[in-house]
């Protein structure tokens, strides 16, 4: 009975992709997009319905070349890539978003891992850094920094700072992946050649698992 609500098409594509009907499914999707052709839900409908999932991204670049603004969009767009494993193409669309909201904690994240991924290590430790002091800032925000801390770790051991990448290990806090962290922070200790220091790590990692 409302043929012209763009809703009405939407929740009958997604009725139709449930019971696997990928042709009906896009027909509505399409007829939601041509009834309002800036919508970002339909497009990412669309996408959603479509099986190829290369047609999928074709028509979500589509879309942002002629909505640039659209972020929802990009943002889906932009983890299709890394899906794909088009680390580099993400990496580009992540910095489209980052222009828009400097400190957007996933935003920042995704780019240091992407950095570090694509071998731009001082980027990736730049990102990284700023994920951390948005982190801070935010501090009602429960993400857990340890992988952060470790991908610096991580950069500053490739450049052979090995005070550097001891001193990002050492901020991280008991969790799962807590015991690993220490094993590695005697690993860099020994080969500084600080042998006690290291051993007195392991013998506390020892204690604090039993």
């Amino acid at each position: 009975p409302y043929p012209t609500l763009i809703e009405s098409h939407l929740a009958l594509a997604q009725g139709a992709y449930s019971n696997h009907d990928a042709t009906r499914a896009r027909d509505e999707a399409n007829q939601a997009l041509q009834l309002k052709p800036d919508s970002e839900l339909a497009i990412l409908t669309l996408a959603q319905v479509t099986p190829d999932s290369t047609e999928a991204m074709n028509l979500v670049s589509d879309f942002l070349r002629k909505y640039p603004e659209a972020r929802e969009v990009r943002v889906a767009y932009a983890r299709g890539l890394v899906e794909q494993k088009q680390y580099e193409q993400a990496r580009d669309q992540f910095q489209t978003l980052l222009k828009d909201d400097q400190e957007d904690l996933t935003t920042l994240f995704a780019l240091g891992i992407l950095s570090v991924q694509t071998n731009h290590l001082p980027e990736g430790e730049t990102y990284l850094k700023r994920y951390l002091e948005a982190l801070a800032a935010q501090p009602e925000d429960d993400r857990d920094p340890t992988q952060a801390l470790l991908l610096l770790s991580q950069i500053a051991e490739e450049r052979n700072d090995i005070p550097g990448a001891l001193k990002w290990l050492e901020q991280v806090e008991p969790g799962e992946a807590y015991t690993n962290v220490q094993i590695r922070r005697a690993q860099l200790m020994a080969k500084e050649g600080n042998i006690n220091d290291a051993r007195a790590v392991l013998q506390q990692a020892q204690n604090d698992a039993c």
